[in-house]
């Protein structure tokens, strides 16, 4: 009807200029977990400063192959020719990367913790994995993929054999060709392992066999029998009277017996072990 609302007719998006150059930074990067699998090409996403969108590069438009989270990059952005999964719409690419600046490199301490990491995980495995399941592995315990080119390594391969806690062997399954060589722990790495392993349980053995003999002793600890011939002071027991180990007094003056007194006395006793009694005196 005349003067009724109408919508405005949908606007066709467009692609951006291909000859603008933007500026982003790589929000991530690597291998993703996709359908339980690890995917077998490296990509991410770089977020554009000016709008705070995140535009899709593949390690093919990636300088060198790959990017670290944090990289700082410029690029053109061109129509990927695909469409996005969830909403439909057409998704653009970054194209032409240039790195201006790489993230800050991790140091020793991150590259230890990878190798405990990945130590961790071919040990699960029964001690021996191949590589690419090495990868899968890693996202599926740490939801995020494994970028060792961020701590200065080519590809996990060449981090393996830069560990010493794992050997790589490069020979390839007849039956899966495409899983790359075998990780396995290195020999020291493993009796090191167990060496630590056999200490715990020896401590802990030793730790039970000495409660369990200070519960016997307390079990089987003879009672002390007073003598009611010998007349003796308040405080002081009858078995210090009779060994002569009544505490040193000032006869100037009256000290009260330290307390808990008859008790050390009496152990001590039963220890043989009078002569630590001025210890406890002093």
């Amino acid at each position: 009807s005349p003067g009724a609302y109408a919508p405005p007719p949908p606007m066709a998006l467009a692609p951006p200029p291909p000859d603008t150059i933007f500026q982003g930074t790589v929000t991530n990067f690597g291998n993703f977990n996709k359908d339980g699998r690890a995917s077998r090409h490296c990509y991410g996403f770089i977020k554009i400063d000016h709008s705070g969108n995140e535009v899709f590069v593949s390690e093919e438009d990636a300088p060198d192959g790959y990017l670290s989270q944090g990289d700082r990059c410029k690029f053109r952005i061109v129509d990927a020719r695909t469409k996005n999964r969830r909403t439909g719409a057409p998704q653009w690419k970054a194209t032409d990367v240039v790195c201006i600046q790489r993230a800050e490199f991790m140091g020793p301490i991150q590259i230890k913790a990878i190798d405990r990491e990945l130590v961790d995980l071919v040990e699960a495995n029964g001690g021996e994995m191949r590589v690419t399941r090495l990868a899968e592995r890693y996202v599926e315990r740490h939801g995020k993929p494994l970028d060792v080119r961020a701590v200065g390594y080519k590809d996990l391969r060449q981090f393996v054999m830069s560990s010493r806690r794992l050997i790589y062997d490069p020979r390839v399954s007849p039956g899966e060709p495409t899983l790359g060589g075998l990780v396995r722990l290195a020999p020291g790495s493993a009796k090191q392992r167990d060496a630590e392993l056999k200490a715990r349980e020896q401590a802990l053995i030793e730790r039970e066999e000495a409660l369990a003999k200070r519960e016997a002793d307390a079990r089987d600890f003879p009672p002390l029998k007073s003598s009611p011939a010998a007349p003796r002071e308040p405080g002081v027991s009858e078995a210090m009277r009779h060994l002569s180990l009544e505490p040193k007094r000032d006869e100037s003056k009256t000290e009260p017996v330290p307390a808990g007194y008859t008790v050390v006395a009496a152990v001590l006793q039963h220890l043989d072990e009078t002569r630590l009694l001025p210890t406890f005196l002093a």
